[in-house]
Formats: structure tokens, sequence, C-alpha cells
């Protein structure tokens, strides 16, 4: 699982408000044998309090507007989140909200992993708006919509400090919104989803709102690596698009939408339109952003009328649109580590909107979901680390010519690439080698070991890492620890002839 470093929120907030209702504690596993049975004995205003263990659970609110939580809600120690672990015990999703729950039924405290559903594997949501927070969605998959969170038909929760990790789904690999789903995500993390469209996040016919998000190596097979738009206008404000793929849009993509893009970076997205791609999207509203080595284009299609071509200077002096965004390396301290962290000196500080809130350090809002505290300290809401083997892209698939392979490795040691033929044969060793940490990119022309171009049908890439002695181990991680198994990951080829 991946491990992500919480920030403490105000859990006194959660005491007082309890404490004011005087409603009940219902505890797990000593009040109740299980989640779900404390529920189910709880009613509204009750808290269900739940001791650090692995339940294999699915659980659902069942209209109950009540408190769920670890004991990150009375102690403020955030290990519980990583402690306290629901995960799937039979088809569907883990946590469902499908009877009308509102923002006072809260989830807080939790990882969601493992979820096996048709949508919504983490968490699914139907005409319900409850409230989530410190909890990390991961490992879901969906065979429909939302592999770690779907916002189904007027559902509008209020995220806080979730991750949302390694999730799958046709649409919406990390968070999928339909018709009138307008969830707000605050200081959310959105990394590693993968999906055929959407790979973050997806929304149709939904508005979203997102501030101090970090959108970063989701991957869409098709369009929207980062985000995917239909009939939709979401707002992200102080947010961070960086390193999703997908031909179409490896940033995003906007179908018939007017998303408002307000000190936002993209940065770093992949793919045939590497930026933001619009499909008759004029109205979109894109503002004192930073747009940096997208590949091929930071714009392409019908969006705002002179959008990207500079004609002025900013309040830095640093040349912009007449939309104030400006096209310069926003200088993260480590993205591939991701961190997204500004530096000193980069030209995202006071480069944000004039009439946006100040930051908290009192000077003009920088671009980017961090901000850089001018007295030398910022606040470090996330810190996200790769912990797992990833196969980024395959493009294109199907394979005519040749096929460009990207995969990225969290630690420095060996890999090693093959490709297979249908009846599980080697064909051809790509990468046989120790390799450090971060993203690669290797190439196959279409050629066995012996040099012949090989015969069309189908073949299965597969790739096997292992951590060496090398590096530094600074996490819990399946690449940790001596004697660690290799993790390998495989996807389908298809050779044209």
């Amino acid at each position: 699982m991946n491990r992500m470093w919480y920030i403490s929120l105000s859990v006194s907030l959660f005491i007082l408000s309890i404490t004011a209702a005087q409603a009940r504690i219902i505890h797990v596993p000593i009040d109740a044998a299980t989640i779900q049975e404390g529920i189910d004995g709880a009613v509204d205003g009750d808290t269900v309090l739940v001791e650090p263990d692995t339940y294999l659970e699915n659980i659902n609110f069942n209209g109950h507007n009540i408190v769920l939580g670890s004991l990150l809600l009375t102690t403020g120690d955030t290990s519980y989140v990583s402690s306290t672990i629901i995960s799937s015990s039979s088809w569907g999703p883990i946590v469902t909200f499908e009877n009308g729950e509102d923002s006072t039924a809260l989830i807080a405290g939790f990882s969601i992993q493992n979820g096996r559903a048709w949508q919504g594997g983490g968490i699914y949501c139907y005409n319900s708006s409850p409230s989530l927070t410190n909890i990390a969605v991961t490992g879901s998959e969906a065979t429909l919509r939302g592999g770690g969170i779907s916002c189904y038909w007027n559902s509008s929760p209020c995220l806080t400090y979730v991750s949302i990790s390694e999730n799958s789904a046709p649409d919406g690999g990390g968070i999928y919104c339909y018709y009138n789903s307008n969830p707000s995500l605050s200081d959310v993390v959105v990394h590693g989803n993968d999906a055929d469209v959407g790979g973050g996040v997806y929304c149709y016919a939904s508005n979203p709102t997102l501030s101090n998000v970090t959108i970063s190596r989701n991957v869409a097979d098709e369009r929207g690596g980062g985000i995917m738009c239909n009939l939709s206008s979401p707002t992200l404000e102080r947010t961070t698009i960086s390193g999703n793929s997908s031909p179409l849009g490896g940033g995003m993509c906007c179908g018939n939408s007017g998303p408002t893009l307000v000190n936002t970076v993209v940065e770093g997205n992949t793919g045939t339109y590497g930026g933001v791609l619009f499909y008759d999207s004029p109205n979109a509203h894109i503002t004192y952003g930073d747009f940096h080595n997208n590949e091929n284009c930071d714009f392409f299609g019908v969006g705002p009328h002179a959008l990207g071509t500079i004609s002025t200077v900013n309040a830095n002096g640093d040349s912009c649109d007449v939309y104030f965004n400006i096209f310069l390396d926003p200088l993260f301290i480590n993205p591939a580590g991701g961190d997204y962290h500004l530096q000193a000196g980069s030209p995202c500080i006071d480069a944000g909107d004039p009439n946006s809130p100040l930051d908290p350090d009192s000077t003009v809002a920088d671009i980017g979901a961090f901000y850089y505290h001018q007295t030398g300290v910022w606040e470090d809401r996330w810190e996200f680390r790769p912990s797992s083997l990833r196969l980024l892209s395959s493009f294109p698939n199907p394979v005519e010519d040749r096929v460009t392979i990207e995969y990225e490795m969290p630690e420095t040691g060996r890999m090693q690439i093959v490709i297979y033929s249908l009846l599980g044969q080697p064909t051809r060793t790509l990468v046989n080698e120790c390799q450090s940490a971060g993203r690669h990119t290797v190439i196959w022309d279409g050629r066995d070991d012996s040099g012949r171009y090989v015969p069309g049908g189908i073949y299965f890439l597969r790739l096997s890492g292992k951590p060496g002695d090398l590096g530094i181990r600074t996490r819990e991680s399946v690449w940790t620890g001596p004697g660690v198994r290799a993790e390998t990951v495989t996807r389908k080829l298809i050779v044209i002839r």
C-alpha cells in the first residue's frame, strides 16, 4: 500500500461536537464486534470509534448521519490512518452512502483498500453528500466507474486530507462525478490511478471544486490523464497537475465544458496533446497559471481566444499571455519523488491572482498546490513517495511499428522488461539491468531477440522489478527489507502487421 504522511487536524472540533450533543460512543470491537454492527446500532449523532486493526467488511451507513472514526479522532495521532484498515470481504464498494446521508455523516482516519465493484470500488455515494477526512483510498477497482470513489447522481461529498491512489476503472480511475455531483476537494492527493478515460478525475455534468489539490502520475489510455471533463465546469484553484499521461489531454481534456483554473500548475504531462485539450470549450476560464514542459503542446483545440499567446508581462516581470499565465519551469523541489513544493526563486512565487486570498505568510498568492513560505518555513501538508513499480504508458497500442514504454521505479534496483508471445514464450528482452529510482522510457521496435519482426497477434509486456542493495530505504513498502520479492506488472499488446 502507499504510505502517506498526514498533517494533523484539529480533532478537538470532533470531540467538542460529540460532547455538545451528549451522543453515544460505540466502541469497535468492544461494544460491537464489527464496524457494520456498530453502524447498525447507532442513531444520528452517535460516534462509532474503531480500534486499530484490519477489518474485512463492506460497510453501509444505511442513512445514519453518524461519525465513524479511528482513534485519530480522540488522540490526534495520524498513524491510526495506516493502522486502521477496512478491506473488502466481498464484491461491492467497501464503504457505501446511498440513503441521503448529509455532511454530518463523517468517516475519518481510515485506510480503505482493495475494493471491487461495478462502481465506487473504494467508496460509493448515491444521492448522498457525506464528509470524508484523513482517508486513504487505495488499490480498488471498478468495472464501470470510479475505481477509488464514485459520486453518482446528486452526490457532493466534502473531502479534506484525502489520498486517492493506485485505483482503476474504465471511467474515472481515481474519482468519478456523475450528474449534478459537485464534491469539494481540499488538501487532496490524486496519484497513480488509471482508466480508459479520466485517469485521475472524471466529471460528467458535474462541477466539483478543487483547492490545494495535487493530481499526479495518473494514466488514461484514451483521454484525460489527469482530469476528464464532459459537460462540466469544475473549479480548480491552487492545484498542481503534473506527470499525468494520456494520448488526448495528458493533463486535462475538456469536452463541451467550461472549467475555471486559477493559480494552477499544469506541468510535465505527456501524450499526443500533453497539456490541456479542448473539444469546443471556448468558455474555459484559465488565469494566473503556469504551463510548462507538457508534451507537444500546452493547449490544443477550441479554447479561449489568445490563450497561450505571449503578449505581456506579469507583476514579476515574466512573460505571460493576456490571462497572466506563464510558461516557465515551476521549480518543484522533487517532482520525481512526489514533492511539489516550490523552490526559492520559483517564478510561481507571488505570481498568482492578486485578488485571491493571500498566502498564509501574508504575501500574494503563489501558483500551485503548495505555497512558498517566504520566511523560509512552509506548511508541509503532504509528502507522497511512490511505493510500487508502475507502468505509466505503452503507446501506441495496437502496435504497427514501435511502442514507447514508460515506467516508474520507486527505488534503485534490478529491472527486467520482457515481451512474451501468447503462448508465454519470451520473445524480446528489452531491459535486464540495475536502474535508478524514477521514471524511465524504453522503445520496442517490434522485433524479437534475433532481430526479426514478430508476426501480428497478441503479446504480453511484462515488467519485473526488485530492489537492490543500493539506495536508502526511507519508508515502508513492498520494496523494503531484505529478500523482498519482485513486483510484476503485465499489459497486453496487440501487434498489427
